[in-house]
Parts: structure tokens; C-alpha cells; sequence
């Protein structure tokens, strides 16, 4: 009997966890492309093209593509209906004065947002222009 109530235990609290996780809130992605622009030897990045739905008021956090963290904390484009992302990310620069590389992240490349004070992470699939 103690192992049946163990069991049940167990079950639940892994149960409970898993739906914790679970995104309350699913972006819906309309557009999601990147290209890897090379300005000289000197500057090198993405140009990130991201368009996408999203039923309640989000904050960006940061966009992670091809191993790397850009921490974005601007808005994006905000219309009635959707969200866009049009940016240059630099990953090497000799233009900009105390550069610094993005940091390694070795999440799948994704969006991280915020929303009723919480961070998710939702992954994308981007396409090479």
C-alpha cells in the first residue's frame, strides 16, 4: 500500500512539472529568415527577418540562432496583429567601438520573450535567405 501511495506521489509531482513548463502562450510564426552578411573583414553578422502572431502583450528577450545569444530588448515592429523583427546582429566587429561577441547558448535557435513576468523560450526554425 505504501508503494501505491509513493507511485501516485511520483506521478503527480512529475505531472504537475511538466505542465509548468509548458508555454502558456505559443507564438505563431508567419516568417522567420536569416542571412549571414560579411561588410569587409572587419564586420560580420545576421540580418534577421522574424514576423509572427502572438494573442497576448510580450517583451523580447533575446533571439538565439545558430549557437549564439543576441540580447534584443527593443519592442520589434508592432502592428495590430503581429510582431516583426527586422535587425543586424554583428558577431564580429572592428567598426564598433568595445565590441563584445555574443555568448554561446546551446538552446535550439528560438525566441526568448517574456510575459506575465515569466521567460520562455520557444524554438524556430530559421531559413537561410
Amino acid at each position: 500500500m505504501n508503494f501505491l501511495k509513493l507511485t501516485v506521489i511520483l506521478s503527480s509531482i512529475i505531472l504537475l512539472s511538466c505542465q509548468q513548463n509548458k508555454l502558456p502562450v505559443q507564438p505563431e510564426i508567419l516568417t522567420a529568415e536569416y542571412e549571414i552578411l560579411n561588410q569587409t573583414e572587419s564586420e560580420r553578422g545576421y540580418k534577421i527577418f522574424l514576423e509572427f502572431k502572438m494573442n497576448k502583450e510580450i517583451d523580447i528577450e533575446a533571439i538565439v540562432l545558430r549557437n549564439k545569444l543576441f540580447p534584443f530588448k527593443e519592442k520589434g515592429i508592432e502592428s495590430d496583429c503581429c510582431y516583426l523583427i527586422d535587425h543586424y546582429f554583428p558577431v564580429h566587429s572592428q567598426i564598433i567601438q568595445n565590441f563584445e561577441s555574443p555568448k554561446t547558448d546551446k538552446r535550439p535557435d528560438g525566441i526568448i520573450f517574456e510575459t506575465n513576468g515569466k521567460v520562455y523560450f520557444y524554438e524556430i526554425e530559421f531559413k537561410l535567405k
